[in-house]
C-alpha cells in the first residue's frame, strides 16, 4: 500500500484518511477538543474555551514563524497600533519575544482562565497573559506574551494610560484603554 503525504498532516493509506500525530498539530487538536467539548456549556465555559483556543493558535502560528499572522489576526488591533505608536514592529517584536521564551506556549486544558467582562487572564506563569474580546465576539491578545523582558501583566494598559490618561476627557480619538479592555 502506498502512502501519500498531505500538507495538513493527513495521509491517505488504504483508502482511509489518518491524522498523523505531529507536534505542530497538538495545539490545534487541543483547541478543537476544548471547543467541541463545551458546545452545550455555559457562556463562561465557552469563553474560557475560546481563550484557550486563542492561546493554542498563537503558539501554533508562532512555532512555525508566522508572527505576521499573529499580529494581523490574533492580536487586538489596538495593541498592534500601540506597538507601532511607540516605534515597534509587531512581527519583529513578537519574534524576538518568542526567541526569548514565552509563557503562553504552556497554556493547557488545566490552565486557570479568569474572565471579567471582555477581558481574560490566563494564569500560565508568574504573571498572567491577557486577552480581550472584540465587539465581533472574537478573542484576541491584549498584551504581548509574557517572558523575562515583558514580565509585567497589563503592560499595554499601562502604556495606554500614559498616552491617554484615565482622567482625560473622552473625545473622538481612538481609545486604547477601552479597546484593550483596561480597567
Amino acid at each position: 500500500m502506498t502512502s501519500v503525504d498531505h500538507p495538513f498532516g493527513l495521509t491517505r493509506n488504504g483508502g482511509r484518511l489518518i491524522l498523523l500525530r505531529t507536534r505542530r498539530m497538538t495545539p490545534v487538536l487541543v483547541a478543537v477538543a476544548l471547543l467541541a467539548s463545551c458546545g452545550g456549556g455555559s457562556r463562561q465555559q465557552r469563553s474560557e474555551a475560546a481563550v484557550r483556543a486563542l492561546f493554542a493558535r498563537v503558539a501554533q502560528e508562532a512555532a512555525v514563524g508566522r508572527f505576521d499572522r499573529v499580529c494581523s489576526e490574533l492580536m487586538a488591533p489596538a495593541l498592534v497600533r500601540l506597538d507601532r505608536l511607540v516605534g515597534g514592529d509587531c512581527p519583529h517584536d513578537l519574534a524576538e519575544a518568542w526567541r526569548e521564551g514565552v509563557q503562553l506556549s504552556r497554556v493547557s486544558a488545566t490552565t486557570r482562565i479568569v474572565i471579567r467582562g471582555r477581558a481574560a487572564s490566563a494564569f500560565d506563569g508568574d504573571t498572567p497573559d491577557q486577552a480581550v474580546q472584540l465587539h465581533t465576539g472574537t478573542w484576541v491578545l491584549a498584551d504581548f506574551p509574557r517572558n523575562a523582558r515583558h514580565a509585567q501583566s497589563n503592560e499595554a494598559c499601562r502604556v495606554a494610560a500614559e498616552i491617554q490618561p484615565p482622567t482625560a476627557p473622552p473625545d473622538s480619538r481612538f481609545d486604547f484603554r477601552r479597546e484593550l479592555g483596561c480597567n
